[in-house]
C-alpha cells in the first residue's frame, strides 16, 4: 500500500505518478522496469519514490487498484442508468472500451499479470479483482432472470464468465499494438488499420456478441 506521504500529495499529482508508472510497467513489465526509469517517468526523485512505495511491486499493485476502482465506477454508473439487462450490459461494454482506449496501459498491465501466470500482484488483490467482477455479472444475470428478461434456466456462472471473457478479449486487442494484428485478421482489416477502424471493429464485435447473447438467454417476448 502507498505510504501516508503519497496520500498527502495533491490528487492530480498522485494521478500523474500512477499513470506514468503504469505506462512504464505496461511497456517493460515488472522485471524490466527499474526505479531509475520509474522515477524519471513519474517526475520524482528515486528517494521520493521509495518514500511513497515500499518497492516496485507495491507501486504496480497501487496502479492496478486505481484501474480496478475506476472500472468499478463505470460499472456502477451503467447500473444506475436502468433499462434492463441488455441495455445495461451494452453501456458497461462501450463505456469500458472507451476507458481502455484512453488508458491502454491498464489493459496492458492486465496482460502482464495474466500472461506471466505468476503472482506479480498480491494474491488477495488478484482474488478480489476476479471475485468482484464475477459477482457483478452474476448479480446482473440473476436480476435479469427475476425481472423475466432472461430465461429462468440460464446458467449464471457460465454466462458471467463468458461475458467478462468476451469483453476482456476485445478490449485487450484494442489496447495492445501486438494484438491489433488479431483484430486485422479476424475482421479482415488492412495491415496498419487506423485506430478508428480498430475501434469500430471492437464496437461491432461487442454489439454482435450482445445480439447473440440475447438469442441464447433472452426471453422471447421480453424488452429492454
Amino acid at each position: 500500500m502507498p505510504s501516508p506521504m503519497f496520500e498527502r500529495l495533491e490528487p492530480e499529482k498522485r494521478r500523474r505518478v500512477l499513470e506514468a508508472a503504469a505506462r512504464v510497467f505496461a511497456a517493460k513489465g515488472l522485471d524490466g522496469a527499474n526505479i531509475r526509469d520509474l522515477s524519471a517517468a513519474c517526475g520524482v526523485s528515486r528517494g521520493s519514490l521509495y518514500d511513497y512505495f515500499h518497492d516496485k511491486q507495491d507501486l504496480l499493485a497501487t496502479c492496478a487498484r486505481v484501474a480496478l476502482r475506476e472500472m468499478a465506477e463505470i460499472h456502477e454508473q451503467a447500473l444506475a442508468g436502468g433499462g434492463g439487462f441488455f441495455a445495461t450490459l451494452e453501456r458497461i461494454f462501450l463505456a469500458g472500451a472507451e476507458y481502455i482506449e484512453q488508458h491502454p496501459h491498464y489493459a496492458l498491465l492486465y496482460l502482464q499479470v495474466a500472461g506471466r501466470g505468476e503472482a506479480i500482484l498480491p494474491p488477495e488483490l488478484h482474488r478480489q479483482t476476479e471475485a468482484r467482477a464475477a459477482e457483478q455479472y452474476r448479480a446482473m444475470i440473476r436480476a435479469g432472470i427475476a425481472a423475466g428478461e432472461l430465461r429462468p434456466d440460464t446458467p449464471v456462472n457460465h454466462w458471467a464468465f463468458a461475458i467478462d471473457s468476451m469483453w476482456t478479449a476485445y478490449v485487450t486487442c484494442l489496447a495492445s499494438p501486438h494484438l491489433h494484428v488479431r483484430l486485422q485478421a479476424y475482421f479482415e482489416l488492412e495491415p496498419g488499420a487506423s485506430p478508428v477502424r480498430l475501434r469500430a471493429a471492437v464496437h461491432e464485435g461487442l454489439r454482435r456478441f450482445l445480439l447473440e447473447l440475447r438469442r441464447a438467454i433472452g426471453q422471447p417476448n421480453a424488452s429492454s
